[in-house]
């Protein structure tokens, strides 16, 4: 619910998906570029998925693709300068719909959430370590109201 809540107010503030808004701040915290596979690593999204993904967002001028020249297989994605504007945008919007969320938590919540998140994550990351998979590395940037979680 929550996240398909995040997902329309990005779409009517910025006309981003949840998943565009992640692969737009990765690439950001990335220095503007990385590989399609890393993208797919990063949002936990399959190789059919994440290229439709790109294509709308190339379509939209956000990214621009490259093959590799060492090796064609790998296609990497560079952020544009309309991406980084839009990217501004919307993670104003991203901070606002947060703080919104979580405006009526009081410190006691949030102290609660951050342990129950931070063993969470640690679980998944012991399934995943146990399986063989990688975790997402994906830290959003910090906000500038609210302490980070």
């Amino acid at each position: 619910m929550v996240l398909r809540q995040a997902d329309s107010h990005l779409h009517r503030a910025a006309d981003l998906s949840v998943i565009q808004f992640v692969v737009l701040s990765g690439l950001s915290s990335k220095g503007g570029s990385m590989t399609a596979t890393e993208i797919a690593r990063l949002t936990g999204t399959g190789p059919n998925n994440i290229t439709m993904v790109l294509s709308r967002m190339r379509r939209k001028g956000l990214i621009t693709t490259n093959r590799s020249r060492p090796d064609r297989r790998f296609l990497r994605v560079q952020l544009t300068d309309e991406g980084k504007a839009v990217l501004s945008g919307a993670m104003t919007a991203a901070w606002e719909f947060v703080n919104a969320t979580m405006d009526s938590l009081t410190e006691t919540d949030m102290t609660s959430m951050e342990k129950v998140l931070a063993t969470i994550g640690r679980n998944v990351k012991k399934s995943d370590e146990s399986s063989g998979r990688r975790s997402p590395t994906y830290h959003p940037p910090p906000s500038p109201k609210r302490r980070q979680f």
